[in-house]
């Protein structure tokens, strides 16, 4: 009964990513690619869930809207694909 629920599971979770990576603007704490000189390479905290990079760069965000890139970049050949195939 268990290794049935595994695809459930992991559909769940990977539905979880893909929405919140295309609600990133909701849920990323301000605008991704600001630089804040005052918290350069600050580990995580309040403010900078997964800390900030070299250049003061909040790194949960700069990971939320590159997923929505990287969406994307995986549809738009399955898209095509699509429409070559059919």
């Amino acid at each position: 009964m268990a290794e049935m629920k595994k695809p459930f599971v992991s559909a769940a979770v990977l539905g979880g990513i893909i929405l919140i990576c295309l609600l990133a603007g909701l849920f990323a704490p301000g605008d991704a690619a600001r630089m804040d000189f005052d918290a350069l390479q600050s580990p995580p905290d309040v403010s900078h869930l997964f800390g900030t990079d070299q250049m003061g760069r909040d790194m949960f965000g700069m990971i939320l809207y590159g997923g929505r890139v990287s969406l994307f970049a995986s549809l738009l050949p399955w898209r095509a694909c699509q429409s070559i195939t059919s």
